[in-house]
């Protein structure tokens, strides 16, 4: 008998994720993905101008995840970039599990959420990795789905946190954002400022998140405070010369990252500028430093994982450039589901 899949909405995701620790989730994925415990597929990438003469695109990466309960499924995330000015979140999309026996779809949610705050818990992974003892400013460029969920993990996760520094092309879009977390950040105790630009936001703030779609870098070597620690997960914010002289250069899945076409890092190792975390050194290219998984020390229990404080303080700048992997997508939306089920949240579709 055919029971059908679990659909969950943006309002079901979104009343479920409470209950998730993401960050948690993240780093145990991490582990796994050090430990050949996880499969991922090769992207499938459709790239198209739109009649009005944006980039849109559409992405579909299938991921599997190793465990006691093993996990599989797909998102498919499409964007536009001329959706922001239609009052359009830029991507949208959908998160697919499977069943592990069967192989049929078990449940379907809304994916573009799913993929803003694994990007952000793995932000915040990174910062409790590799953040000085001191370090309690933030960075948000960018105010659309990816820097406010970048702002929400943050509040959640880091309690040290005293001062977040906004910025976006569009004041008012950073300004809503805030205005709609109010009391979270209130009882936070976190200050929170809108300023004009954004080498006022970085030159302020121990840890940086780019999150915009620009395609011209605007974030200069010397906007950075020594320890900095950069989350580059938007498309071209950082300037090379960042890749270049970063103390560490850090990446979630070399294979990925080296084989994409687009992103900065990308093309810097097809020049020869970087090379991968286990090329020799010849003086011509500078290696990647470490991935994210490798540098996490050993797993206690699923349930309580936590990421070694000041791994690299004293080491000067760090950058985060980090592919997106759909086992993280996977593993986030499966505890997802979890939870939603034990609201009684969703409803059931017949196939």
């Amino acid at each position: 008998m055919d029971d059908g899949f679990l659909y969950l909405t943006e309002a079901d995701v979104m009343a479920s994720l409470p209950d998730v620790d993401a960050v948690g989730v993240m780093a145990t994925v991490h582990r796994r993905h050090a430990e050949g415990r996880t499969t991922l597929p090769q992207e499938s990438y459709l790239r198209w101008t739109t009649p009005s003469g944006a980039m849109a695109r559409n992405l579909a990466l299938a991921g599997h995840l190793d465990g006691a309960v093993p996990e599989m499924g797909i998102k498919v995330i499409n964007g536009s970039l001329s959706n922001p000015d239609n009052g359009l979140p830029r991507a949208s999309g959908i998160t697919l599990l499977f069943d592990p026996e069967t192989a049929r779809i078990r449940c379907v949610m809304e994916g573009a959420r799913i993929s803003a705050v694994r990007t952000a818990a793995n932000s915040v992974l990174a910062f409790r990795m590799y953040a000085g003892p001191d370090a309690d400013t933030m960075a948000i460029i960018g105010a659309g789905v990816i820097g406010a969920a970048h702002l929400d993990v943050a509040l959640a996760s880091l309690p040290t946190l005293r001062h977040i520094h906004f910025h976006d092309v569009v004041g008012e879009r950073a300004r809503r954002i805030l205005a709609d977390r109010a009391a979270t950040i209130t009882a936070a105790g976190v200050r929170c400022t809108v300023v004009d630009t954004p080498e006022q936001a970085v030159r302020r703030s121990d840890w940086v998140v780019a999150a915009t779609t620009t395609a011209e870098p605007y974030i200069s070597w010397n906007w950075l405070r020594p320890r900095a620690v950069v989350s580059n997960v938007g498309l071209d914010d950082v300037h090379h010369e960042v890749y270049e002289r970063a103390a560490t250069l850090l990446v979630d899945d070399w294979s990925l990252v080296a084989a994409d076409e687009f992103r900065t890092l990308g093309h810097l190792h097809r020049s020869g500028v970087v090379a991968a975390p286990d090329a020799p050194l010849n003086g011509a290219a500078r290696r990647v430093d470490a991935v994210l998984g490798n540098a996490l020390g050993p797993e206690t229990t699923v349930e309580d994982v936590v990421p070694t404080p000041g791994l690299a303080a004293a080491e000067g700048v760090v950058l985060f450039n980090p592919f997106g992997m759909a086992i993280c997508d996977v593993a986030l939306a499966a505890e997802v589901e979890r939870h939603a089920r034990r609201l009684g949240l969703g409803q059931t579709i017949r196939r």
